[in-house]
């Protein structure tokens, strides 16, 4: 089981949303199907909507995912979820954070232009939270967030999850500070349909499907000769 695309991640910070994967070993093995998933909540809570784990108190959770055919062959692991959300005020509302493992967890609707320091009260920003930015309705569906105009990202940032900024589409700036980000997730920035200008780190590694789809407004992009 991967958490954010890494098998060894075992935290979920309170607040924090994680994608969720699996790798089917061996590599010859002849089931390519799909896979369900199952949280049973511990001493802790998380909720789970498709492939998206949050966690929501501290204490520990078991995931499991199961393969769909007629042997259902599962594999489970236990999360650790950690820490507490606080918030920090950016132009036009405020965007949260965990405090244990450094992630921008959520913000508000309201907030117009978010710069977001390397550095909040002591913790150190590393990631930028799957749907982060995204506009949600009460049943988790996304929906276009015509708010947000600006983003800095910190070159401490490595990892910006799946459709962090998903239908962010007034967004029409959007700078990062420095190099430092490896890995941009599944959607992150689809459909920012008002984005015109785009300079990837030179950090980055990986580019996951869909990142950049729908941004049909930009005329220059540049990315590193590595990719």
């Amino acid at each position: 089981i991967l958490i954010n695309g890494d098998a060894q991640k075992t935290t979920l910070g309170v607040g924090e949303s994680v994608a969720l994967s699996a790798i089917v070993s061996p590599e010859n093995a002849t089931y390519r199907g799909t896979l369900s998933w199952s949280l049973t909540n511990g001493t802790g809570e998380a909720t789970r909507s498709g492939d998206i784990l949050t966690g929501v108190s501290a204490g520990t959770v078991i995931l499991t995912a199961t393969a769909d055919d007629n042997r259902k062959f599962s594999v489970s692991k236990e999360l650790t979820v950690s820490g507490e959300e606080r918030s920090y005020a950016v132009t036009g509302g405020n965007i949260y954070y965990n405090i244990a493992t450094g992630a921008i967890t959520r913000s508000d609707s309201t907030v117009t232009d978010a710069v977001i320091p390397s550095v909040i009260n002591g913790t150190t920003i590393t990631a930028i939270s799957p749907y982060a930015f995204a506009k949600r309705d009460s049943y988790g569906n996304l929906q276009s967030n015509t708010t947000l105009k600006s983003v800095v990202i910190p070159s401490t940032v490595t990892y910006i999850g799946d459709q962090a900024f998903k239908y962010c589409t007034a967004l029409t700036s959007l700078r990062f500070t420095g190099p430092g980000l490896k890995t941009i997730g599944r959607e992150a920035f689809a459909e920012c349909s008002a984005l015109e200008s785009l300079t990837i780190p030179e950090t980055v590694v990986s580019i996951y499907r869909g990142a950049f789809y729908g941004l049909y407004s930009l005329k220059n992009l540049t990315m590193p000769g590595t990719l």
